[in-house]
């Protein structure tokens, strides 16, 4: 459909690993233009895509997963090394002919230099 019609795609916003991950598959792997619509957020991402506008959404499992389960929306590929055990019939990106498409989203925790220390409980 890219190669015939003009996309887009949802992301929960710039700069975030499924943002990334679907720049790096449409315009250098697939060599296709599709435009990136910024979200602020998972949530208004998947709803946006629920809607249709735009028709494609890029994000990290939790959020659209209920959604994939009730059939409103299809995965059509994750970008794991191997197939996601609650998504056992989604190929990876790999498998679909792309390889070494495997993206991980690493998390850390920030504090502003000098700020006091939490206590834990």
């Amino acid at each position: 459909m890219a190669r015939t019609q003009k996309l887009a795609f949802a992301s929960p916003s710039s700069g975030t690993t499924p943002h990334l991950t679907a720049e790096n598959l449409f315009k250098v792997r697939a060599k296709v233009d599709i435009t990136h619509v910024p979200f602020r957020g998972a949530g208004p991402a998947v709803a946006a895509v629920l809607g249709g506008e735009p028709p494609i959404g890029s994000m990290a499992a939790p959020r659209p997963m209920p959604h994939l389960r009730s059939g409103k929306l299809r995965a059509l590929a994750v970008s794991s090394s191997k197939r996601l055990a609650s998504l056992p019939d989604v190929p990876t990106l790999n498998e679909l002919g792309y390889p070494d498409m495997e993206d991980y989203t690493w998390v850390g925790l920030f504090l502003p230099a000098g700020h006091p220390a939490i206590a834990q409980s």
